[in-house]
């Protein structure tokens, strides 16, 4: 199939693509897009995704409309933050595919037209994602800042990826091999973090230093940290919560086992053979979601219970001997203690997606 006439011409001469998503802006957004559009060296286009902004936002759309290098793209209504990136990277895969990268900002006047213009001239690697990352001092609203540190602790506890600023909207990466990010699930704010996932797992993640910029208290950002992060981390959210109700279970069986005189092997083994069938199932269909060969996972999540078992019965053991500490007491410390490790294990090894 032949591209419409000018499409490969088009293709040929953007050289890079500033991608905004769009939700209620007001001028900021224009001022920094004509500042941009008029300071930039090269050959660039600009799209702005309006992603289902009411009538309060017209006339800065339609004032968008008239800048040269600007296109725009309407939502009927409002998909999410994600959502409206992905209607840009397709415009961008059917239109300027061969443009040296693409840079993705936010609307509400975060990032500076300096800056942007600067990762416009960047050329990222195929696998290399550039990010703008900011210093969370003491005049960046709580909020932010709260969602931050939860978000990057989280990140680098999960991936072993040591991130500065994991929700920066400021981002380049090169067009080659992008069209992974339209098979993105997440259409909110999670997608932005799902490809930080990806580019950390199986690229590279670099980071330039840029201006923190926030209006008096946020207020025209559209992310709420806490709730966000929850959605972000929302595997960790539901393994934790497996983790307390099967454990809670598996606990009070080992204390009746004990109880009854079975011995601290014999009652870890059947408190554990018990509570890992119902794990499992649970983990399995609900936390993680995972749906590879049944058999291989019940096979590496057996070894795994059996580890623990191995592991927990000298633990309770020397606690009981050496420091009095009661098989009660010794089984919840243990839970603790192998926590990050079994979770960690079974995200990256049983239940991998």
């Amino acid at each position: 199939m032949q591209p419409p006439d000018g499409l490969e011409h088009r293709r040929a001469s953007v050289e890079a693509v500033l991608l905004i998503p769009a939700f209620q802006p007001n001028e900021t957004l224009y001022e920094v897009v004509t500042t941009v559009m008029n300071r930039v060296k090269s050959n660039v286009k600009c799209i702005i995704v309006n992603d289902g902004s009411d009538q309060s936002s017209r006339g800065v759309f339609d004032r968008l409309g008239l800048v040269k290098g600007v296109e725009l793209i309407h939502h009927d209504k409002n998909y999410g933050k994600g959502a409206a990136l992905k209607s840009g990277l397709r415009r961008i895969l059917e239109t300027y595919v061969k443009a040296r990268c693409v840079v993705t900002a936010d609307a509400d006047g975060q990032h500076l037209p300096n800056e942007i213009n600067e990762f416009l001239e960047l050329r990222p690697k195929p696998d290399e994602l550039v990010m703008g990352v900011r210093k969370f001092s003491k005049d960046v609203p709580l909020r932010s800042k709260l969602g931050n540190i939860v978000t990057r602790f989280l990140f680098k506890l999960t991936f072993f990826k040591n991130i500065s600023d994991t929700q920066t909207g400021l981002r380049a990466f090169s067009t080659e091999k992008m069209s992974w990010m339209l098979d993105v699930k997440a259409n909110k704010y999670e997608f932005e973090f799902d490809c930080l996932i990806r580019y950390a797992r199986r690229g590279s993640v670099s980071e330039l230093p840029i201006t923190t910029v926030y209006e008096p208290g946020n207020p025209s950002s559209h992310f709420n940290p806490l709730k966000d992060s929850t959605k972000i981390f929302i595997t960790l959210f539901r393994h934790s919560l497996n983790v307390g109700v099967v454990g809670l279970f598996d606990y009070l069986l080992f204390a009746m086992l004990f109880w009854a005189e079975f011995g601290i092997f014999a009652s870890l083994l059947f408190a554990r053979m018990a509570s890992s069938a119902l794990y499992f199932y649970t983990a399995r269909r609900f936390v993680f979601q995972s749906k590879h060969n049944q058999m291989l996972q019940l096979i590496g999540f057996g070894a795994l219970a059996f580890l623990n078992v191995i592991l927990m019965w000298p633990f309770i053991q020397f606690l009981s001997q050496e420091f009095s500490i009661t098989p009660y007491f010794s089984m919840a410390l243990g839970y603790l203690m192998l926590f990050v490790t079994n979770f960690l294990l079974q995200y990256h090894v049983i239940f991998r997606r």
